[in-house]
């Protein structure tokens, strides 16, 4: 495994209180589970080369690039991510097929799920590789409904210090 850091830097170096701001409020950017005591790594290559982020994320961002991008398929142009930091996807590949990149958390409006589980009903729109991110900060929903362990089957699992990461293919 390649390491993608740089020199540790303090939490706030580099980091204005906008950007501090921005990551507080937005689940799905790197940093977001980094505490303010946390020591911050710059990372040093490839998509997300330049921004700071904390081990954790780091770590994540890691394991999807070394472990999960080569699980991908020659030739499959999308994915699906439940979880926090779906951003992390862009360092394989393809690219995510959902209605939207942001988790799904409970409560979740009956209404408004089925709409979504419709959505994934139609063979056309399932890709053929969903990865679910579980941790303390966030346990999503399965926008696929009930049907999923019908049409999908477990590849491979990763835990992180923070949480899971599962990898299903298409069956």
């Amino acid at each position: 495994m390649r390491p993608c850091l740089e020199t540790p830097t303090a939490s706030s170096a580099g980091v204005d209180r906008a950007d501090r701001a921005y990551l507080r409020h937005n689940p799905g950017s790197l940093g977001d589970s980094t505490t303010s005591h946390q020591v911050r790594h710059r990372i040093a290559e490839g998509f997300f080369s330049g921004i700071q982020a904390g081990p954790d994320d780091i770590q994540l961002l890691e394991i999807v690039r070394d472990r999960v991008a080569p699980l991908v398929q020659q030739g499959q142009p999308w994915l699906a991510y439940m979880g926090r930091n779906p951003g992390v996807i862009l360092v394989t590949p393809v690219r995510l097929q959902m209605l939207s990149s942001s988790p799904l958390v409970a409560p979740v409006s009956a209404r408004g799920l089925a709409r979504i589980v419709a959505f994934y009903s139609s063979p056309n729109n399932r890709p053929m590789t969903v990865i679910i991110y579980r941790d303390p900060l966030v346990d999503p929903v399965n926008p696929m409904g009930p049907l999923f362990g019908e049409w999908y089957t477990l590849l491979r699992t990763e835990q992180t210090s923070l949480g899971v990461l599962e990898i299903y293919r298409r069956r």
